[in-house]
């Protein structure tokens, strides 16, 4: 597969390394950078392409254009008369750079508050501002070679930074709150060698699955270089959303990059369930975004993580049937359905409540364009399977009064879920009061009960099949609108009034399974991952050309192909 590191764009996919918190990516006028070109960023900054320094070669002291390619363990930066440089990671902080014939200069972006001169061969770089981290601190050292750093002083900060080195050149960025200390450097070929192998090694712990090998090894690459180690509110190595603008993780997002991995790296995929429950309140909340330095909480995310450890239970269970294990995740999800039943249910009817769409993960769904708050019935449907684990859990704890108060509050759930939000037809959602509320819009959303599969009587599960693939609605060549293709609110670039999305599309193959429609599953399990192989791993994708929107690489885009390519590949055997 070396091959596909040709074919990488880092205005898409940006080169990395797992446990890294630095990323090299191509940036222009579609990211809303400017100038164009090759920048270093930090991944530390949410919402933010967060650049660092843009890179210049210069060969007779004349700018020369290049281009990226990947290969195994470094990025090549190649010019049309056949000269190159090369960058790699030492470790996960330090960005090695060299060149034999090329010189290079380094523009240091936006919100530098420190550039100077240290000792000979070496300089320190300090961002500074609201919108950086206070870890952004970073020391270049000539390795070979030497430097020369140009900059304005205004007595407070500096400004119009420069650092250049000429060819051959051989330097050091590394990423350090500390001052530095001489130390060995690994050599170029060592570093690079060490990222092949570790890619590799990755790569090896996963099966092969046809006819997607290719888009998995892209798939693998990605969710690899997605990673990052332990840094300020984050306590656990972990994958990010992206690494691209999204620099961070959601309370859900998460779940579902932790089942990716939960085969093949059992130790990550914990790592990642567990690292919003970090956060977790005495009330039982987590977080809605976490980064390194922030924590937002005036949203949640709906409970799915009961059912995604069941899951990781079912492919694993040598390892995450452990003892500790299951004490561990049994008390977070204790507190966290808890959250749900004691705090969430505003009016005491035994439905929790959304306050806003980005509780529900569906941001902007039609179902919230009347009054919040309001009982989505997905959202008791989450909390019946996260109860019915619960019930599991602490019977093998050996709690088995708590385990019999779990199954009863289970069933209970689903009896209230069907009392209030069931008219007979389709669900709907609920009021505080009670009252079913009529959609304005025509969103996938109120089909999402359908993971509950054979709980549902018959007649319901058989109800919401039909009006999920009713002629004209929800069913594209490509998968599942998230709003109906005959709504008026239907949008091709809506988020989610139409698009297809990488979770809506799993949890509705999971319940078509439960229910027992194995050919309808298995349609748009091959339909996302042929998707995926046409147009890339994008947020979310319009459902009639699938072209894809918003974030560029996603990582639970990556990790339901990964999953959803296994899975046809199993029923190939």
């Amino acid at each position: 597969m070396n091959n596909f590191f040709d074919t990488i764009d880092l205005s898409l996919t940006p080169y990395s390394c797992a446990g890294s918190w630095l990323s090299v990516s191509r940036l222009g006028e579609a990211h809303g950078i400017h100038p164009e070109g090759l920048y270093l960023r930090t991944n530390r900054e949410v919402f933010s392409y967060a650049p660092l320094f843009r890179v210049e070669l210069l060969k007779e002291g004349a700018p020369v254009p290049f281009r990226e390619r990947l290969v195994p363990g470094a990025l090549r930066l190649e010019t049309a008369e056949g000269d190159a440089a090369e960058l790699t990671f030492e470790g996960t902080d330090t960005i090695r750079f060299r060149s034999k014939s090329l010189c290079c200069r380094l523009h240091a972006a936006g919100g530098v508050g420190l550039a100077h001169f240290l000792r000979p061969r070496l300089w320190r770089f300090a961002w500074r501002g609201e919108s950086r981290s206070d870890n952004c601190l970073f020391h270049l050292e000539a390795l070979s070679g030497g430097g020369e750093l140009s900059a304005q002083w205004d007595g407070m900060a500096a400004h119009d930074i420069v650092w250049s080195a000429v060819a051959p050149a051989e330097f050091a960025l590394t990423e350090s709150p500390l001052e530095p200390v001489e130390r060995p450097h690994t050599s170029f070929e060592q570093c690079r060698e060490r990222q092949a192998c570790e890619f590799a090694a990755f790569t090896a712990s996963f099966p092969d699955a046809e006819p997607f090998a290719r888009e998995r090894f892209h798939a693998l690459y990605l969710n690899w270089s997605a990673q990052v180690k332990p840094s300020g509110l984050v306590k656990r190595r972990c994958m990010l959303v992206s690494k691209n603008k999204m620099s961070g993780m959601w309370a859900w997002d998460h779940c579902f990059n932790a089942l990716a991995m939960a085969k093949a790296q059992p130790e990550l995929a914990f790592d990642q369930f567990m690292a919003m429950f970090d956060r977790q309140d005495e009330q039982g909340a987590i977080p809605d975004l976490l980064t390194p330095t922030v924590e937002m909480r005036v949203h949640v995310k709906p409970p799915v993580h009961g059912w995604i450890f069941s899951l990781m239970r079912r492919v694993n269970p040598e390892f995450f049937r452990r003892g500790e294990i299951t004490r561990q995740v049994c008390e977070v999800l204790r507190c966290w359905t808890r959250y749900w039943t004691e705090f969430r249910d505003y009016s005491g009817i035994g439905m929790p409540f959304y306050t806003h769409g980005k509780d529900s993960g569906w941001d902007n769904s039609t179902l919230f364009l009347g009054p919040v708050p309001l009982a989505s019935p997905e959202l008791a449907a989450y909390l019946v399977l996260q109860m019915e684990l619960l019930a599991e859990l602490t019977a093998e704890l050996g709690r088995r009064n708590e385990s019999a108060m779990w199954r009863e509050s289970a069933r209970r759930q689903q009896e209230r879920l069907l009392k209030f939000a069931w008219d007979g037809k389709t669900f709907h959602a609920v009021s505080p009061e009670g009252r079913r509320l009529q959609q304005r819009g025509d969103t996938l959303l109120v089909y999402l009960p359908l993971l509950l599969g054979k709980r549902l009587p018959a007649e319901i599960a058989a109800k919401l099949r039909e009006g999920m693939f009713r002629p004209g609605r929800f069913r594209t060549a490509y998968g599942l609108a998230t709003e109906s293709a005959a709504s008026p609110y239907y949008d091709p670039a809506g988020y989610w009034r139409g698009p297809i999305w990488a979770p809506s599309t799993f949890i509705a193959i999971s319940g078509l399974l439960g229910c027992g429609d194995r050919e309808s599953a298995d349609a748009l399990a091959y339909d996302y991952c042929r998707l995926c192989s046409e147009h890339g791993f994008y947020e979310n994708f319009n459902a009639k050309t699938g072209e894809g929107n918003d974030e560029k690489t996603l990582s639970w885009s990556v990790s339901i192909f990964l999953l959803l390519s296994e899975y046809l590949n199993d029923n190939r055997r």
